[in-house]
C-alpha cells in the first residue's frame, strides 16, 4: 500500500506518488473534492498516486481492499476516487479537419489513447476514459452512515467492484488515484481549509 508497492504481473505500468509540497493547490483542491464524494476528511487520504499506462500496458481486475490492509493502523481502503487525465480516441467527438498550404491535414489530439477502458464485470460496465472525468466507488461492503459502521470494524472486500484497466492499444494513458481510509493515514494530505 502506498509508496512501498513492489513490481506486479497484474499491473504493468509506471506509476509516481505525488506530494503536497510539490504543487499544494492542485492536490488540496482534488483532496477537497474528493472528501466531499466520500464524506471522510483528507487526511484520512493516501498520496496522489499518477500512473501512466504505454501500449500493452494494463491492471487485470482486481480490488482495490484487501483484507490484508486491515491491519494497517488506517484501516482498509474503503474507497477509489479515480481521475482520467487524458482522453481515449473513443470518448472524443469528431475532430475538426482543415487544410494547411493546400495539404490535407486531419485535427489528431496526440494525447489521445486507444484502448484502456476501465472495465467492472459484474455490472457489465466498461467505462470510457474521458479526461478530467472520475469513477468514485466504495470498496468495501462496510460504509460509513451505513447501520452498524464503525470506524475500527474488519473492513470485507466488495467483490462486486472488481474492475480492470484493460490493455492500451495505442498512445498513452494516464490516470490519478486516490485512495481513502476510516482513519489517518498519516501521509499529511490537506484540503484546501
Amino acid at each position: 500500500m502506498g509508496a512501498e508497492q513492489e513490481k506486479s504481473d497484474h499491473r504493468t505500468s509506471s506509476t509516481a506518488w505525488l506530494h503536497e509540497e510539490r504543487c499544494p493547490l492542485p492536490l488540496r483542491t482534488f483532496a477537497s473534492r474528493t472528501s466531499a464524494l466520500s464524506g471522510l476528511p483528507p487526511t484520512n487520504m493516501e498520496n496522489l498516486q499518477v500512473v501512466r499506462y504505454e501500449p500493452g500496458e494494463e491492471f487485470q481486475l482486481h480490488t482495490d481492499h484487501l483484507d490484508s490492509f486491515n491491519d494497517y493502523d488506517c484501516g482498509g481502503r474503503l474507497c477509489t476516487c479515480l481521475v482520467y487525465l487524458n482522453d481515449s480516441e473513443q470518448s472524443m467527438g469528431p475532430l475538426e479537419t482543415g487544410t494547411v498550404g493546400g495539404d490535407l491535414t486531419v485535427g489528431v489530439d496526440k494525447t489521445a489513447f486507444t484502448g484502456g477502458d476501465t472495465l467492472f464485470p459484474e455490472f457489465h460496465a466498461s467505462i470510457t476514459p474521458k479526461k478530467g472525468s472520475a469513477l468514485f466507488f466504495w470498496n468495501v461492503l462496510e460504509r460509513p452512515g451505513s447501520e452498524d459502521y464503525q470506524v475500527d470494524m474488519f473492513l470485507n472486500v466488495d467483490t462486486k467492484l472488481r474492475h480492470a484497466g484493460l490493455p492500451v492499444l495505442s498512445g498513452e494513458k494516464w490516470v490519478a488515484n486516490r485512495w481513502i481510509h476510516p482513519r489517518n493515514f498519516g501521509a499529511g494530505v490537506r484540503g484546501l481549509s
